[in-house]
C-alpha cells in the first residue's frame, strides 16, 4: 500500500550481471456501480506471459467495497472459461472466502465483515483471453 498518490520509482539491481528476472506490478481496479444500481459488468482481458515466466500464475484483480450483511454475487464468463477461475479474498483480513484453486467461476456470498473484497480472475490454463465479470451487491 502506497501512502499517497504520487510518482514512485522502482529500482532493481543485482551483483550478478547474468541474472534474469520478471517484475510484475498490480493495482486493483475498483468496481463501480452506477447511481442506484446493484449490478455492474466489467469486461476484462488476462494476458499470460509464458515467454517471460512460464511458472508464473497470472491474475487480474478487482476490488469491491462491501458492508457486513450485504450479499455479494459474482459470475465470470469467457469464451475460454475452462482456462479461468475466480477467487474472493478480504482486503484487510487476507481471508480467502472463495479459492480459485477449486476451479470456480462465481458464487453468492454473505459479507461477514465491512471491508474491501478482491475478486481475482486467474488464468489456470496458460491462455490469454477476454472475460466478463458480473458483480451484484445488495
Amino acid at each position: 500500500v502506497v501512502p499517497s498518490s504520487q510518482e514512485y520509482q522502482i529500482k532493481c539491481w543485482t551483483r550478478n550481471p547474468g541474472t534474469t528476472f520478471f517484475l510484475s506490478m498490480e493495482v486493483p481496479a475498483n468496481i463501480q456501480f452506477e447511481n442506484g444500481a446493484t449490478t455492474t459488468k466489467v469486461d476484462g482481458y488476462i494476458d499470460v506471459h509464458t515467454d517471460f515466466a512460464p511458472e508464473l500464475i497470472t491474475r487480474v484483480r478487482y476490488l469491491v467495497d462491501a458492508t457486513e450483511g450485504q450479499t455479494l454475487t459474482f459470475a465470470l464468463t469467457s469464451p475460454n472459461i475452462d482456462s479461468l477461475s475466480i477467487g474472493l479474498v478480504g482486503e484487510e483480513d487476507g481471508q480467502a472466502y472463495d479459492r480459485y484453486q477449486v476451479k470456480n467461476t462465481g458464487g453468492t456470498f454473505e459479507v461477514p465483515v465491512t471491508q474491501g473484497y478482491y475478486l481475482d480472475v486467474y488464468s489456470t490454463g496458460s491462455k490469454s483471453t477476454d472475460f466478463t465479470l458480473e458483480v451484484t451487491l445488495k
